[in-house]
């Protein structure tokens, strides 16, 4: 009876390695397929050409103030900023 066992044993110690074996080829193999993915030509562009855009804060509604938090915010609460004449 325990030569039963030790024989399922090495049996699944085998099968562990062999898929563990297989494992480790088909990540190789993948890898390799990673390294010679185009990268769609990415690799041409002209980085010099490439302009940064700032985007300016905008104007959003906080609900805990109740009320429109931003650079134009105080027209929208209300408040009048034109000059006085």
């Amino acid at each position: 009876m325990t030569e039963m066992v030790i024989l399922k044993q090495i049996k699944m110690n085998k099968i562990i390695f062999i898929f563990i074996s297989l494992l480790a080829i088909t990540a190789c193999e993948f890898n390799d397929k990673v390294d010679r993915v185009s990268t769609s030509g990415l690799d041409t562009l002209n980085w010099d050409s490439v302009d940064v855009v700032e985007i300016e804060e905008q104007d959003y509604y906080d609900s805990v103030q109740h009320k429109w938090v931003g650079p134009r915010a105080d027209r929208l609460n209300g408040v009048d900023l034109s000059p006085v004449e």
